[in-house]
């Protein structure tokens, strides 16, 4: 995530101090994540509503992208991959603080996904709730 909306998000997560300030602003970062796909749909459906006749040959996204000029499609591919790269370093520095770099890095064989970078640090809260309790 980048833009001027995603400086609080990346501020909340770098700058959270406890397990529960940490968990909000995953919170939010998911909340942005189901919004972004909300909008995709939404894209996709229009595509489909505005090509039915290539909806009827069974192919209204795919004649739709082959429809755009390839700058325009190299641009936004790029511009997705430094998104995903942003988004995936700023959530691998912030669970530093909480996860040894073997558990947020991976080693040789196996480099974590962000989903379970996230899923490990749920697992942590959880526990550290309950034990609470």
């Amino acid at each position: 995530m980048r833009g001027p909306g995603s400086v609080p998000l990346w501020n909340d997560i770098n700058g959270a101090k406890t397990v529960s300030q940490l968990r909000v602003a995953l919170y939010h970062l998911a909340c942005r994540c189901q919004s972004l796909e909300a909008e995709i749909e939404a894209a996709m459906s229009h595509a489909d509503l505005n090509h039915s006749d290539d909806a009827k040959s069974g192919g209204s996204l795919e004649s739709h992208i082959r429809s755009l000029p390839i700058d325009s499609l190299r641009r936004n591919y790029e511009t997705q991959l430094r998104d995903w790269a942003e988004t995936d370093t700023a959530v691998r520095l912030a669970a530093r603080r909480v996860l040894s770099e073997a558990e947020v890095e991976g080693d040789s064989f196996v480099v974590p996904s962000i989903e379970d970078i996230v899923e490990l640090l749920v697992a942590i809260m959880v526990a550290r709730r309950s034990s609470e309790d």
